[in-house]
């Protein structure tokens, strides 16, 4: 029961910051390489750019991992949580998006095995178009996925504040937000009949 066991919490917290550090050297040379604004990584219910292991925040690394693993209808293992650790690059525009992508790839096949890397697209009407590289760290096992993305996208998902009705409450109100916690999940039959809108 991991929930209970502070001993597994925080070997799976270290674990996720030894990757992390890792990935965070990836970083730097990325956003030299590309000419990008320098970016930090981090770990689940921590800041990102935390370097030293005391600085961690196990309780909010618990309660993420935990909220992460039971959503939805199908619960997920820890193990297979993609995004223990995490960053994003955000690009000029798509060619360099793609290069991005495909540096990322090579870079992460070569350390650590095709067998250890995927690159995810999105569907052509997906808003948020961002490529995730997820790569799992063979000395860990934890997972890290790159976001990969332009400067674009981010200010609108991030930055555009939506106006919603009044009484609808979410956890933020930015376009990232309302689209995947609210309109996204209007696609589904079984939400629109619970609240008698139309297929």
């Amino acid at each position: 029961d991991f929930e209970g066991d502070t001993a597994a919490q925080a070997r799976l917290m270290h674990a996720a910051h030894q990757t992390n550090q890792r990935m965070q050297v990836v970083a730097d040379e990325t956003t030299a390489e590309f000419g990008l604004q320098p970016t930090k990584v981090g770990i689940k219910g921590n800041k990102f750019g935390v370097e030293n292991p005391g600085d961690l925040n196990q309780q909010g690394f618990v309660s993420a991992m935990t909220e992460r693993a039971t959503r939805g209808k199908r619960p997920q293992a820890l193990g297979k949580i993609r995004d223990i650790s995490r960053g994003r690059f955000d690009c000029d525009n798509i060619d360099q998006v793609n290069a991005v992508t495909q540096s990322l790839k090579t870079r992460f096949t070569k350390l650590y095995g095709a067998d250890n890397v995927q690159v995810l697209y999105r569907k052509p009407e997906d808003v948020y178009q961002r490529i995730h590289v997820l790569v799992r760290d063979p000395q860990t096992g934890v997972r890290h996925e790159w976001q990969v993305g332009t400067k674009a996208l981010t200010t609108l998902i991030e930055d555009v504040s939506v106006a919603v009705p009044k009484g609808v409450e979410l956890h933020g109100y930015d376009f990232h937000t309302v689209v995947y916690d609210a309109l996204e999940k209007l696609r589904r039959s079984d939400i629109r009949a619970k609240y008698g809108l139309p297929d």
